[in-house]
């Protein structure tokens, strides 16, 4: 008996990590706009021919980078977060999640505000997919302001006096090099609460 085979071949779990990697690097280093097929090939040690068996174009590279780390970053922000606790508690505890684990990923987090400001390096499908996963905190929010604890603000003006601050701290950091103490993340979440609080 003959068996015949097709041309496909079988994605290695090691190049496509190399292939994660190089990408994210490359994104803090130079910038996504800035990258290509050619270059992150390189740097992860793969043919550029190989980048294609596993990725049809880049922008399905991206996307399917996107909603790994926004795996990573979202399953470390909901770590031990009780979800029957008082509105305030989550707060503080999501907030300081997120700001431990953007300093533990510095590269995903990275590329994760790169997609988040520039949306169209994805699909459409890959970032509403990636947006949804943060439906929780909305009804957190949502939740607080039917507690009359917080104020019924638009979306982006409470992304903007939460995450925003934190993500600055931690990108100065990141940057210098620097730790960022603990006092300095809870007095920020505080001053964030205060901000959106009735």
């Amino acid at each position: 008996m003959i068996v015949y085979y097709s041309g496909m071949r079988t994605k290695d779990k090691n190049k496509m990590t190399a292939i994660r990697q190089a990408t994210l690097r490359l994104a803090r280093e130079q910038g996504i706009q800035n990258l290509s097929m050619a270059k992150i090939a390189k740097q992860a040690h793969v043919s550029p021919a190989t980048l294609y068996i596993y990725y049809p174009d880049q922008k399905a590279m991206f996307s399917q980078i996107y909603l790994e780390v926004k795996d990573i970053i979202d399953g470390d922000l909901y770590h031990e977060v009780d979800r029957q606790a008082p509105v305030r508690v989550q707060f503080e505890a999501l907030m300081l999640n997120y700001a431990h684990t953007t300093l533990s990923h510095p590269d995903e987090t990275n590329f994760m505000q790169a997609v988040q400001q520039n949306p169209s390096l994805v699909s459409e499908a890959a970032f509403q997919k990636g947006q949804q996963r943060g439906a929780y905190l909305e009804a957190l929010y949502q939740r607080g302001v039917a507690e009359q604890l917080l104020q019924a603000l638009p979306l982006p003006i409470v992304v903007a006096h939460t995450f925003q601050p934190l993500a600055y701290l931690v990108q100065t950091a990141t940057q210098t090099q620097t730790a960022l103490p603990d006092k300095w993340l809870k007095q920020s979440i505080q001053m964030s609460w205060n901000a959106l609080r009735v």
